[in-house]
């Protein structure tokens, strides 16, 4: 019995059509239904985890649920039950019963009631709940606050089930691509919101790296929240990042809720963020060889730069900084970068010129000057890919940057 079973793995593991393993399932339900086994069960439902994961056929269909509420129900076995709950995992990514909603909740409760339980087992539970909550998300709504209690309980900064907070938090973060009404939803519940930053400060990159990304979403939805993550220490936790040398996954995911925190324009947390020092990181990131990375702390750089459009203390702290370099050498490697790189480039350095036409002591101009940008502006109009208003902001600041410019004559303005 137990060759046949390993032979089939095998054979199930090697192929890219599963169909014609259906006609085992039958069987080896029986198997396992009339067995006290623990290991015949263990590699039976392998089998039906390696098909389950290429395709639900009818019997699996038809009997995961129920097999999986049977397991579940008799035995404490940890690899069972971290297989089983394999299953129920993938099933749930190919099933659309609206049933099983209500037979994944028993799951949840037969587990719970067990008396000592391996955080594996747990970890695993969370991930097979992301596949349950994120499809109920999508297409059956009416069912997600049936799991709350259960995210609630088990999405926790202290907890060491790692495995389970980074699928919590991925869930979270998938519910909110579909709806963002779902962040109020959730949070009412489960009070994730508070937790949010706490899973920043414990540096573990399975837990930081989701949770930055579900912060940035939320920010960028709507900046409702924003002041709820300020009070909770995100600005100086962001700082603690960049300062620890984290992986560029988690810098990246960094730059993108620093991006988000500089909208709207003006605000205090954008002030904060420069009189701190951010402008340093952002303009040593720009020359990481790693493109993507780079480009997106040009995005943040030059939304930064746009955000302080009429501070001009700001302003003229970051030319202080720095920022006229990177701007330059985004533009002389367009190559590298995007053509939105290049226009919120251009952007930025009309923003800094026009106030620099009011107060010539912010000193972009002299700034731009060394760094020869009439040459670059010049290669800028050779470029037959950039068109339109592009086209037009670049032909603005050649006058602007013209030997013989005429003060009272040409204001810099669109």
């Amino acid at each position: 019995m137990y060759n046949i079973i390993l032979t089939l793995e095998e054979i199930i593991e090697a192929s890219s059509e599963v169909d014609e393993f259906d006609i085992f399932i039958e069987v080896l339900i029986k198997w396992i239904t009339n067995s006290k086994d623990i290991m015949l069960k263990y590699h039976v439902i392998t089998v039906f985890v390696l098909i389950a994961q290429k395709k639900l056929v009818p019997h699996l269909k038809n009997t995961t649920m129920n097999i999986a509420q049977s397991i579940i129900s008799q035995t404490n076995h940890s690899d069972l039950l971290d297989r089983t709950l394999r299953l129920v995992g993938f099933y749930f990514e190919r099933s659309n019963d609206i049933e099983d909603y209500n037979k994944f909740l028993e799951i949840i409760h037969l587990i719970e009631n067990k008396k000592r339980i391996d955080k594996n087992v747990l970890g695993t539970v969370c991930w097979a709940l992301f596949f349950v909550v994120t499809r109920a998300a999508k297409q059956n709504p009416t069912f997600l606050q049936s799991f709350f209690p259960y995210i609630a309980s088990n999405l926790d900064p202290s907890d060491d089930n790692i495995e389970g907070n980074n699928c919590l938090l991925i869930c979270i973060s998938q519910c909110i691509e579909y709806k963002v009404d779902y962040i109020m939803l959730f949070d009412q519940s489960t009070h994730f919101l508070s937790k949010l930053v706490l899973f920043l400060k414990t540096g573990v990159e399975k837990l930081v790296l989701p949770a930055l990304h579900v912060i940035g979403q939320i920010i960028g939805c709507s900046d409702n929240y924003t002041e709820v993550f300020v009070n909770d220490g995100l600005i100086d936790t962001l700082f603690s990042i960049f300062e620890s040398l984290p992986p560029d996954t988690i810098l990246s995911e960094a730059m993108w809720v620093l991006r988000n925190l500089f909208i709207p324009e003006g605000n205090p947390h954008a002030i904060y963020l420069i009189e701190k020092g951010v402008i340093q990181y952002l303009i040593r990131y720009i020359y990481r060889q790693n493109i993507q990375f780079a480009r997106n702390a040009v995005w943040a750089l030059t939304t930064a730069i746009l955000s302080c459009k009429l501070r001009q203390d700001m302003l003229q702290k970051m030319i202080s900084n720095g920022v006229v370099q990177p701007i330059i050498y985004v533009l002389k490697n367009r190559s590298l970068f995007t053509s939105d790189d290049v226009l919120n480039c251009i952007d930025s350095i009309l923003c800094l010129m026009i106030q620099d036409n009011v107060s010539p002591q912010i000193g972009s101009r002299n700034a731009f000057e060394e760094l020869n940008i009439s040459d670059i502006l010049e290669e800028l109009t050779d470029d037959k890919t950039i068109q339109g208003f592009t086209r037009l902001k670049i032909e603005l600041l050649k006058g602007y940057f013209s030997p013989d410019r005429i003060e009272e004559e040409m204001p810099l303005s669109l």
